[in-house]
Order: C-alpha cells, then structure tokens, then sequence
C-alpha cells in the first residue's frame, strides 16, 4: 500500500522519482529503490503535458529517447514512426506539429526503446485528437508485449482503454 495525496504523486512513486511510505514497486520485478537504473530502462512515460524539443525533428526525438535507454534500435524507431502515422513528418521539427501529432509523438516516446511498462498521465488530453490516441493505445496494446498504466478524468475513456480500471477519489 501507498499512501498519496493524488494521481501525480502516485506517478511521481511508480515512476521513481519519489521513494513510497511503505512497500515497494517492482518493475518487471526489478525494484525501483534498489535498482532504479535498471527498471526505468523497462519503464516509458508520456507525461500531461507534452515535453518536446522545438529545434528536434520527429526522427531526432525518437533517436534521443532511445538512446537515453540505451537501447537504440533504427528500425524500431522508423517502425514506430509508421505505426504512428508520422512517417511523411519525420524531418519535422516538433514546433511546427499540431497539437495532435506532438500528442502522438509524446505517445510513443513512451513506447520506444522496448519498454515494458507505459505510465500515461492523461495521454487524451486534447479533444480534437482524442478518438486518433485512442486508437493508437488500442493498436499499441494489441501490438506490444507491455503493461500500460494511465490516468484519465473520463470514465468512458477508461472503459474504452482499460482492461483493469481503479478510481481514485477524494
């Protein structure tokens, strides 16, 4: 059990950046406190708000998020970029994206080096892009051998996604 004050202090613990209460988390059962390096290789976050490179192109992110896990694969990277629908946009710098394909983009940077398990803080934020990102994470989740784990405000997107659905609350 851990004790938290809400969903982004709940991912703050999974993903490692702060040490829970009590218990622990086992990435692919590597522990996070023991062997952080390890397990965050095997973990992959999109988190609420995009954090992409202006002056990267769609390709130069990939390659970067990739290579941070030590695990630089080019033929996943441009197999990715077709999975995603950005193949025609890889020499693109990320400022000049819609709001939609810089969501997509985010997505993947989660999936890309092999990870094992996906932390999605609210990966469907924008309306528009939606229903396009919910049909990715079902193609992904067909696709990949991972565990995904998000958080959303809409129960239909849950539904829609989830195979297990936990809520929190107040």
């Amino acid at each position: 059990m851990v004790l938290v004050k809400g969903k982004s202090t709940l991912l703050s613990i999974v993903t490692g950046h702060f040490e829970p209460d009590c218990g622990k988390i086992l990435i692919h059962n590597k522990d996070m406190s023991v062997n952080s390096k390890e397990a965050r290789s095997l973990l992959g976050y999109c988190p609420q708000h995009n954090l992409l490179f202006d002056n990267l192109t769609v390709y130069e992110h990939l390659v970067l998020f990739s290579s941070l896990k030590e695990n630089f694969n080019s033929n996943e990277i441009d197999e990715m970029l077709e999975f995603i629908n950005l193949t025609d946009k890889k020499h693109v710098l990320a400022k000049n994206l819609s709001g939609g394909m810089k969501r997509k983009l985010s997505v993947a940077i989660a999936f890309i080096g092999d990870s094992k398990v996906i932390v999605l803080d609210e990966p469907c934020m924008d309306p528009q892009s939606r229903h396009l990102t919910w049909n990715l994470l079902k193609k992904f989740k067909k696709d990949k051998k991972c565990t995904i784990f998000m958080t959303t405000h809409f129960m239909d997107e849950a539904e829609y996604l989830g195979d297990r659905i936990a809520i929190m609350s107040k």
